[in-house]
C-alpha cells in the first residue's frame, strides 16, 4: 500500500528531528519544531525538492547546458558552493558515523535553495542560455536533496 503524501512527510519529518541532534546529546521531541516549514525540518527540506520538480515540470524537457557561464547571482553562487560539497560532506559524515552532518547539510541546501527560487526567475527569462542554466541548477539541488535523504532514510514526497 502507497503512503499517502501526508505520512510521508511525518515519517521523514520525526526521523530527521532523531537524525538532526547528536547522538550524544539529549532531545524532547517538539512536533512544531519538527513540522516546521521555515527551517531544519524534514518539510522544510521537502518542500524546496518540491518546488525544484515544479519548476522542472512547467519548463518541460530542456537541452543540458554545456557551460555554467552566465551564474553569477550570489544566491547562484551560494547555492553551487553548498551543493558542491556533497561528496566531502558525505564523506565525513560517513567516517565519523554522523548522520547529524547530512542533516545540517540538506537544510543548508533547501535553504540556498529557497533563496534562490525566491530571487531567481527561471521561466519568464528571455535569455535561453540563462535559463537553461538555471534549470540544470535546479535538477543538480532536486537531486541533491533527494540523494542526502535517501542516504537518511527517508523519502521525499513529490507533491505537497
Amino acid at each position: 500500500m502507497k503512503e499517502s503524501i501526508a505520512e510521508r512527510i511525518s515519517i521523514s519529518a520525526v526521523r530527521y528531528a532523531m537524525l538532526s541532534v547528536e547522538a550524544v546529546k539529549s532531545t524532547n521531541f517538539v512536533w512544531d519544531r519538527a513540522l516546521n516549514f521555515e527551517a531544519n525540518s524534514a518539510p522544510f527540506i521537502n518542500y524546496a525538492y518540491t518546488r525544484g520538480l515544479g519548476i522542472l515540470k512547467k519548463l518541460g524537457k530542456l537541452e543540458r547546458p554545456t557551460t555554467f557561464d552566465r551564474l553569477n547571482e550570489p544566491v547562484e553562487q551560494n547555492l553551487i558552493l553548498s551543493l558542491a560539497r556533497f561528496p566531502e560532506t558525505f564523506a565525513r559524515s560517513a567516517e565519523e558515523l554522523n548522520p547529524t552532518l547530512l542533516c545540517l547539510y540538506a537544510n543548508q541546501v533547501a535553504q540556498r535553495f529557497h533563496e534562490f527560487y525566491e530571487k531567481s526567475d527561471i521561466s519568464h527569462l528571455a535569455d535561453e542560455k540563462l535559463k537553461l542554466q538555471r534549470a540544470a541548477l535546479v535538477e543538480a539541488s532536486s537531486t541533491v536533496l533527494k540523494s542526502v535523504v535517501s542516504l537518511l532514510g527517508f523519502e521525499l514526497a513529490e507533491r505537497m
